[in-house]
């Protein structure tokens, strides 16, 4: 398990959609009010690792235009949800949360659309995988590292977000534009690819 973790734990800490998503909800809304699209960024990366590990990334990689479609979907959400944060100028530190808003779905479809992660899985499970008890004890304590490694991740870019947003209050706007047109960045180069 250490050396999964010491492959997972780097890889979840690049930059990609879901850390840059949790740095963002560490902007806007502090770490505490982020958890839930946290705890659902992590169960939703647990779906697509548990989905490869039993099979359904093979589909999806025998048949190219559900991963397109994935990618597209997943890539034109991602955007939305940047231009959603552009549009609010800096003022989603003034703004409290709405009752109607679901930032926990929010956070599980930013996690369940990333394409890179079902890729990644594919190709990273296979040999930490025993193939004759894909149900064995092995098989979850590898998603259980990775569950830890991802949770540890999400909250460093998280409270990142959150101390920066304490140290630049003055600059704040300027910060959480920049996040949502990296967002939209994002968003487009996994709809273009």
């Amino acid at each position: 398990m250490l050396l999964f973790f010491l492959t997972i734990f780097p890889m979840s800490l690049m930059p990609g959609i879901n850390m840059t998503y949790a740095l963002n909800l560490g902007i806007a809304r502090g770490y505490l009010k982020a958890l839930p699209a946290l705890l659902a960024q992590v169960l939703g990366v647990t779906l697509v690792a548990l989905a490869c590990i039993f099979g359904v990334a093979g589909i999806l990689l025998a048949h190219p235009a559900a991963l397109s479609a994935i990618k597209i979907l997943g890539g034109t959400y991602i955007f939305y949800l940047g231009v959603a944060t552009f549009l609010a100028r800096g003022n989603f530190k003034l703004q409290k949360q709405k009752r109607s808003e679901n930032i926990f779905l929010q956070g599980l479809l930013v996690a369940v659309s990333n394409p890179k992660a079902w890729i990644f899985f594919t190709a990273l499970f296979p040999p930490f995988l025993d193939a004759n008890n894909l149900f064995g004890a092995r098989t979850f304590a590898l998603i259980a590292t990775l569950c830890a490694s991802e949770s540890i991740c999400l909250s460093i870019y998280a409270l990142g977000g959150a101390v920066l947003k304490n140290l630049l209050k003055t600059h704040l706007k300027y910060l959480e534009i920049f996040c949502s047109v990296l967002m939209c960045a994002i968003g487009l180069w996994m709809i273009l690819g």
